[in-house]
């Protein structure tokens, strides 16, 4: 037997032996309608592992330029200015976080990151509170899966300080976090 009849049979013999124990014997009945009431079945168990899923998206990339305040806002905040619209779908629920890095310094000042704020809505209409984003900020809690997206409109403001706040651009980076509770 050369090597290659050798390789078949061996193949073969081992399909046939997978076979096998697929195999259910069906028989004994004497009739059509006995065979066909008795019946003759395999079970096959099937399962799949779905993954958590998410998608985070923003409307835009674009810097956001909070406009230059006048002396009347020294010492308050500037006017609110529309960030972009973030929108989240998940199969699981969900914490979406903010956090900011720090201001770039303006010659040797650098401000606190913390008089940066955010303030979001379900709509696109400045909201009524900001908070700090000296810590990381909960934008968002879903208590449970959704199986539609859900979009929350940012807005940031700052806190100007008459006495230390250096002339400059100050500029810092706004991360949003998607995690799983």
């Amino acid at each position: 037997m050369t090597r290659f009849a050798q390789v078949v049979l061996a193949v073969t013999t081992l399909l046939s032996a997978v076979s096998v124990q697929a195999q259910t014997n069906c028989g004994g009945q004497s009739t059509n309608t006995a065979f066909n009431t008795a019946g003759c079945s395999v079970n096959h168990s099937v399962s799949a592992t779905v993954p958590y899923l998410a998608s985070i998206s923003t409307s835009s990339l674009a810097a956001i330029t909070i406009a230059a305040p006048t002396v009347a806002a020294m010492g308050g905040y500037t006017e609110a200015a529309a960030g972009p619209a973030i929108t989240v779908a998940s199969n699981f629920t969900y914490t979406l976080t903010a956090s900011s890095s720090a201001f770039a310094a303006v010659g040797s000042y650098t401000k606190d990151k913390g008089d940066l704020e955010i303030g979001t809505n379900t709509s696109n209409v400045a909201p009524g509170s900001f908070t700090s984003m000296g810590s990381n900020v909960v934008m968002s809690s879903s208590a449970a899966a959704t199986a539609a997206s859900t979009t929350l409109y940012t807005f940031f403001r700052m806190k100007l300080l008459w006495t230390t706040d250096a002339p400059g651009t100050y500029s810092a980076t706004v991360t949003y976090t998607l995690t799983a509770p």
